[in-house]
């Protein structure tokens, strides 16, 4: 049996001859890096309580989507920020809060930016203010610095290649994380629990190198966490 992969989808209006209709989505690459590394993906729309899924999950992966409100962490919209709709902004922070410990999770650019404000932590809401470039963003591949001994390190080894599509990124790190992964610049492009616990944030989008060896060593590892979570449960009702 495949461990099985939460994924929660986003919402978006698009237009039809008959008028505009409310959809639910999530981009293909995300599925299938899960099912090429054994998992078994499922989409769940941010419209129940996260709780009511937990049953049904061995592993959550957060996929990347619009800006986080800044109200969050107490500061004004910046007026490049594009807000993620709220639905979804709330429904994967009351996931992040609510979650069985022993749930892994991997989040990917906007997954790992709300698992740091989850943790107390901020945002640079426009990082060209910040690093006086826009490279980030429009899928630029830039080699990223892994920090050693860190869990990212054991799993990819000192840099990946990784393509961008950000223009925030992670400021005051949350409670509880330690920083995994650099940018050139000194942007922070990974964030992990210091603990035992499997919660794991990327900046980059692994996604879209789906043949990356990197990449591949990451989902497998996700994925082997989450198998070990659905076997252990198994062993319990036993």
């Amino acid at each position: 049996m495949k461990p099985r992969i939460g994924i929660a989808s986003g919402l978006e209006f698009k237009e039809f001859a008959e008028g505009p209709r409310e959809r639910i989505f999530v981009n293909r690459w995300y599925l299938d890096c899960i099912l090429a590394a054994g998992g078994l993906p499922f989409v769940v729309p941010p419209l129940a309580s996260p709780s009511e899924y937990f049953d049904l999950a061995d592993g959550w992966l957060i996929t990347g989507g619009d800006d986080l409100p800044s109200a969050w962490w107490g500061e004004p919209t910046h007026p490049e920020v594009s807000e993620e709709r709220p639905e979804r902004v709330n429904f994967e922070r009351d996931l992040l809060e609510t979650l069985p410990a022993d749930m892994p999770v991997l989040g990917i650019c906007f997954g790992s930016q709300i698992m740091n404000v989850v943790r107390g932590g901020s945002l640079h809401q426009h990082l060209p203010d910040v690093v006086g470039h826009d490279r980030h963003r429009g899928g630029t591949l830039e080699t990223l610095t892994i920090v050693p001994g860190t869990p990212l390190a054991a799993i990819v080894g000192e840099t990946v290649q990784g393509k961008s599509y950000h223009h925030q990124a992670v400021n005051r790190v949350g409670e509880g994380l330690t920083v995994m992964a650099h940018a050139a610049d000194g942007t922070i492009e990974g964030v992990a629990d210091t603990t035992d616990r499997w919660w794991m944030g990327v900046q980059w989008h692994p996604e879209r190198t789906p043949d990356d060896a990197a990449t591949q060593a990451l989902f497998r590892e996700f994925v082997s966490r989450a198998r070990a979570r659905m076997e252990s449960r198994k062993e319990a009702k036993v």
